[in-house]
């Protein structure tokens, strides 16, 4: 999967934020996977982060402390971040007063090092474990 998207204030990544998420999901049902922009600090983990409010429950704080934790140079936009607070706000409207979904289903793996992709893109692909790939949400939880 890859995604066109400036890393911008004005651009709206929410747009992108369930099909991100949808498709993490449904890919680590299968195997590991690898999400990367040029950089890796500002539009892959907002995906990254959406993908934690939706399928693993956690606030926008709590995702970005638990990334930043394993990747210190992690730094979303202000306008992502504010996309990410709104999109947090409506995942829990839709799960109503339920409690954190923290089902412990085949977790991600973050590229430490960045990527080699064109700036405007943010690609998405399955990933057998590597020993180039350091971290793994579940060793983050």
């Amino acid at each position: 999967m890859q995604i066109n998207a400036n890393d911008h204030e004005s651009y709206d990544i929410s747009v992108h934020f369930d099909e991100a998420a949808d498709f993490i999901e449904s890919t680590l049902r299968k195997t590991n996977i690898m999400v990367h922009c040029l950089a890796g600090v500002s539009r892959s983990v907002s995906l990254v982060l959406g993908w934690f409010i939706k399928y693993r429950g956690m606030g926008y704080n709590q995702a970005y402390q638990l990334v930043k934790s394993r990747r210190r140079i992690i730094h979303p936009n202000e306008g992502f971040v504010q996309h990410l607070k709104r999109y947090e706000q409506k995942q829990r409207e839709v799960r109503g007063s339920a409690s954190p979904i923290h089902s412990r289903s085949p977790s991600p793996t973050y590229n430490k090092t960045g990527s080699h992709f064109q700036s405007n893109q943010i690609d998405y692909k399955p990933r057998t474990p590597s020993p180039t790939l350091k971290y793994r949400a579940e060793d983050m939880y």
